[in-house]
């Protein structure tokens, strides 16, 4: 991604976005070995980025900031990973009904674009328009997504949330985030977005050498 997408960060015009993003998705999609995905809520930077080989488009947003967005994930054919984002945060939702609702409301803009529901993954968006303990919640809450049958990735790596439960500062959240990322695939989640890949390697094949012991 050529914007920060972490709460708060500096808005880029478009051309300086896809100015630092351009030469790296045509090097590595050049590589063939794994498919390439842009992180932006802007839908041409999408195109773009789909004609240089990206496959999936990653919207923090949701499909809601740019109106264009769903047009163009469908006519580019690519993947979308819809991120559970309000844009405001709010305490007093019953957070397991507001997923719901906007789980809904993404499919009927996907529905009306033309965009597959198999092109489709959901993020429950861990520090995004959420108090400390709805993140906590997202996850607990995490089958509203699973249940219906689109991927859901999950991001929770060295993230506030872990450092405020543990104490710890970024480079010290390993633990906390492996213990969040295995949860979370005992509960339905099919893509872990990580910083320590090896660690989590790890992990999940000792998780995986268990829940499949005879």
């Amino acid at each position: 991604g050529g914007e920060s997408t972490r709460p708060g960060g500096e808005a880029v015009s478009l051309e300086d976005e896809w100015a630092r993003v351009a030469e790296p998705i045509a090097r590595l999609a050049s590589e063939e070995a794994l498919p390439v995905s842009i992180d932006t809520y802007k839908a041409e930077i999408v195109r773009r980025a789909a004609e240089a080989g990206a496959v999936l488009a990653n919207d923090v947003w949701g499909i809601t900031r740019d109106a264009q967005m769903a047009d163009a994930v469908a006519e580019t054919e690519s993947l979308v990973c819809i991120t559970y984002n309000r844009g405001a945060t709010n305490a007093d939702i019953d957070l397991r009904q507001d997923m719901a609702d906007f789980i809904g409301r993404a499919f009927e803009r996907a529905d009306r674009a033309g965009i597959p529901r198999a092109h489709i993954l959901l993020d429950p968006g861990v520090g995004f328009s959420k108090t400390y303990e709805q993140n906590f919640e997202v996850l607990a809450h995490l089958d509203v997504m699973v249940e219906t049958g689109c991927p859901v990735l999950v991001g929770v790596s060295r993230k506030s949330f872990i450092g405020r439960l543990t104490g710890n500062p970024v480079e010290e959240r390993l633990v906390g985030t492996l213990a969040a990322g295995l949860d979370s695939v005992y509960r339905g989640a099919t893509i872990l977005r990580v910083h320590d890949v090896a660690a989590h390697r790890e992990a999940l094949d000792m998780y995986q050498a268990i829940r499949s012991a005879k």
